[in-house]
This record gives structure tokens, sequence and C-alpha cells, in this order.
């Protein structure tokens, strides 16, 4: 008797829990459970950024005996042009070589070509998640050759038959998505590769801004490198200068010893620049996709820096959120983990399957005896979880986790470009700044050596007084060829930062002209 009532209480228990499960999960069908994705609203933005806005350069001092050649004319080429938004925001420092190099690296650049690859293999992702709401349907046929012998008794001869057999089957399989796991599924494919579009926008955006600094180093490198070798010229003459009085007993040994010196000091100070400047282009070909050595002859001979008169016109705070490619990542990986909860809250739902399967079948096909068998299925297959330990529970509670982890991930990338854009604003008016000063102090400078010059031809100074101008000169030189590349190194950062003209893909055009098409 005790043994009949556990048989019927382990066959009454499990009904009872499907049961229970049936009216759990009965009002759900046909919905698409789990939550649908709300964007964030960023409420909070500031209206405007706190830094100052860039101003132009007024135009550069000029003495009356003016500059050199290079301080005249380095970075006065573009200036007093306002510079507007453009798609290859580059083009806006007006340097053709600068823009060549660039179209370069976002062609053959190893990393954006990674880029690309990820974004094609995310197709094929979204591609394979939407063919889960498609049946599937698999062919399967077999011939073969079938031999038998008999014997009827053991003095009879014995016989032999030999024949064929052959079989076609069509294998039916249709995954009902009742619950929406499917959608969910597709939804969070779609996501994540809008997600990997706008990384490749990221990545090609740094790629541009990392050659149009480097370029600009190469530019400042052959300018202090020029610069070096003007400086020990202008050594070499205020040599001859003292040699000159020495021989008319007008000077001492020790200026003369001084001027070998200092012309010697310029001479070592000449070599580190040359290096830099190798390295340079090394690392500038490199980001072209291109070995070391392998850029245009023009690159290698000087020219003068790229440079903006004005800074761009870079929007507000809500124009960089709808523009930067790395904070529309962040938004698309919470729209993936969003879609995610519903693929973990679908599992916690039976599953709905609907397999089958027709075949035929030929025997005897060499014997004249052909026999031909039909069989044909179909079935309702029902996976209804009934106990797991809390697995699917944990899953649920996990992929709601991590859809709060992409929204504080948002929110740090948001604060993070606010952050890279002010620091920008700043740094670039201080690096403005800089500029003025320095073009005022080196005109300062060289009228302060010319005049030292002057007074040591006529014994009213000492030759240290030359020295001490001529050094003085030469570092103001080098001081405003750092600040006027710095400053372009900023208005760059200040482009990237603000995702102004983020480079798009070979295979963009081509997109947008199938969905025009399409629709």
């Amino acid at each position: 008797m005790r043994a009949g009532r556990g048989l019927r209480t382990g066959v009454v228990l499990p009904l009872c829990f499907l049961l229970g499960g049936c009216l759990a999960w009965v009002d759900k069908l046909g919905e698409t459970v789990g939550p649908d994705y709300v964007p964030p609203e960023n409420t909070d933005l500031p209206a405007d950024y706190a830094g100052p806005a860039p101003e132009p350069l007024p135009e550069q001092a000029r003495s009356e005996e003016g500059l050199v050649e290079d301080e005249e004319t380095a970075g006065r080429e573009n200036r007093g042009r306002t510079i507007g938004v453009s798609r290859d925001w580059w083009r806006a420092f007006g340097d053709p070589l600068m823009t060549d190099l660039i179209d370069r690296a976002l062609a053959d650049n190893p990393v954006v070509r990674q880029a690309d690859s990820r974004v094609i293999e995310a197709r094929a992702f979204v591609r394979a998640a939407r063919a889960g709401e498609e049946p599937t349907l698999d062919l399967d046929a077999d011939a073969g050759v079938e031999g038998r012998r008999t014997y009827a008794d053991p003095e009879s001869a014995e016989s032999r038959t030999l024949g064929g057999v052959a079989g076609l089957s069509a294998v039916f399989d249709w995954t009902l998505d009742l619950f929406g796991a499917v959608e969910r599924e597709t939804q969070a494919a779609e996501a994540d590769l809008r997600r990997l579009e706008a990384e490749r926008g990221d990545i090609a955006l740094a790629t541009a801004a990392d050659v149009a600094r480097r370029y600009t180093d190469v530019r400042a490198s052959q300018i202090r490198l020029s610069l070096a070798d003007q400086a020990i010229e202008l050594q070499q003459e205020s040599l001859g200068l003292v040699e000159g009085r020495v021989d008319s007993g007008l000077a001492s040994q020790l200026d003369l010893t001084r001027a070998r010196a200092e012309l010697a000091a310029f001479q070592a100070d000449r070599a580190p620049v040359r290096g830099e400047l190798r390295a340079n282009l090394a690392a500038l070909a490199v980001l072209t996709g291109a070995p070391p050595g392998d850029l245009p002859p023009a690159v290698e001979r000087e020219g003068a820096l790229p440079m903006l008169g004005v800074g761009p016109d870079y929007g507000v705070p809500l124009d960089m959120v709808r523009r930067r490619p790395d904070i529309a990542a962040a938004e698309q990986a919470i729209v993936a983990a969003t879609a995610e909860i519903g693929v973990a809250e679908a599992a916690l739902y039976p599953a709905f399957r609907l397999p089958g399967e027709i075949g035929i079948d030929l025997s005897d096909i060499a014997t004249g005896e052909l026999v031909t068998s039909i069989v044909g299925s179909l079935f309702l297959a029902i996976d209804a979880p009934l106990a797991d330990g809390g697995l699917r529970e944990a899953e649920l509670e996990a992929a709601r986790a991590r859809a709060q982890e992409a929204v504080h991930a948002y929110r740090e990338t948001l604060l993070a470009a606010l952050e890279e854009v002010e620091t920008a604003l700043e740094t670039l008016a201080a690096a403005r700044q800089q500029v003025i000063s320095l073009e005022e102090a080196t005109v300062a400078s060289r009228q302060a050596f010319q005049q030292a010059q002057d007074r040591y031809r006529e014994g009213l100074a000492s030759y240290l007084d030359v020295l001490d101008a001529q050094r003085v000169l030469v570092d103001r030189r080098l001081a405003l060829t750092e600040a006027r590349a710095e400053m372009t190194r900023q208005a760059i950062t200040l482009y990237q930062a603000t995702g102004l003209g983020v480079p798009r893909r070979p295979d963009e055009a081509r997109d947008g002209e199938e969905a025009a098409n399409r629709i």
C-alpha cells in the first residue's frame, strides 16, 4: 500500500510542477519577453562647454628688420579663415599632403582593417541570428548494393540474389519563437553590429588624428632641424667676426674660445633633432600601413606646419553625444545587454519545436521486385524547464546586472568625453596665447641679438652679451616652433574629442545607396 502511494506521489508531483509552470507562462505566450530598450536621457548635460571658445590669431607681428623666412611664413598661409564642420575635417588645415597621408591610413592601416573585418563578422552573426526565426530543411540521400545467400537444406544448392537499395529523406525542424527569444537574440546581434561599426568609426577617427599629429611632429622636427642649421650658420658668422677682432687686437683669445665652444654646442644640438625626425618619419609611414621609409618624397622635404586660423565649430555637449562614435558604441552596448535580458528570461519558459521527416526507401532494385516504402512524421516537441537549481534565474539576474553595468559604462564614456573636450579647449586657448606671446618675444630677441652684435663690433659690449642674446634667440625660435606645433596638435585633439567628421567606412556609401534602392 505504501509502495503504491509512493508511486502516485512520484508521478503527481512532477505533474503539479508542470501545471504550475504552465500557469506561469501561458499569459506570456506570443509576447516578446524582457524589457525594451529606453535611450539615456542625458538631461544633466550642460548647455555649453565651460572652456573658452578658440579665438583667431592676430596677424603675426613683424619687426622693421623682419624675421627669417621660416618665421615669417610658418603657419601664415591658413590664417584668418573660418573653418566649419567638415566630413573630412583634416582638409580644414589646407595641407593636401596631410590629407593624402590620412586617406592612405584609412585605407591601409592594419588596425582600421581589423575593425573592418570585425564589422563584416558581426554582419554574418546578424544573418545567423535572423536565420533562427526560419525553419530548416535538410536533405539526406543514400544508395547501396545488397547481396543475399539462402539455403533450403544442407543438400540443396544455395540461392544467391543481388539487389540495390536507395533512400531519400527530408528532415524538417522549426523552433517556434513564442516568447521572443530569437527576436531578442537578433536585436542583440544587430546592436553588437552597430557597436562595432561605431568602434570602427572611433578607430578611424583616432587613426586620422594620429596621422595628423605625427605629420605635425615631422614638420616641427624639420623646422627645428632647419633652425639648428641656421643657428650653426649664425654662430659661424659670429666666429668670423670674433676672429677678425682677435686678429686686429680688439678682442681676447677668450672670446675666440667661447665662440668655438658655442659653435660646437650648436652642432651637438643638431644630431638629436635629426634622430627625432627620422623616428617621426618611420612612425608616420607605419600609421599609413607602409614600412618605414615608404613615404611620398614630398614628406621628406621641409614644409610648413599645418595650422588652423580659427577653431572648429564644435557645437554644444549634446552635439558631441550625437557625433562621438565611442559614445554611440557605449549606447549600443546597452541595447545589446537589454536584449540579452529578454533572451535569459525566455529561457525560463518552455521551448516549442516542430521536428518532422518524410522519406522514401527503395529496395530490391535489381531483382525486379521493387519495394517502395514512404515514411513521414511530424511532432510537437516541448522542452519545459521544471527544476534546475536556480540556474536560469541566476542567468537572468546576471543579464540584468550586465545591462546596468553597460549603463554605467555609457555614463563613464560620456563624462570622459566631456573632460576631453574641456581639456582640449583650455589647452588650445593656452597654446594660442603662448604662440602670440612667443611671436612677440622672438621679434624682440631678434632685435636684441642684432643690437648686441652691433655693440660688440663697436666695442661697447662684451662677447658674452652676444652669446647670451644669440642663445636666447635660438631658444625663442625653437619654443615658438614647438608652441605652433602644439597649437595644431590641440586643434586636432579638439576635432577628435568633439567627434567632428568621423571617417566613413569604405562600404558606407554603397550601403547607403542599397538602402535607398530598397526604399
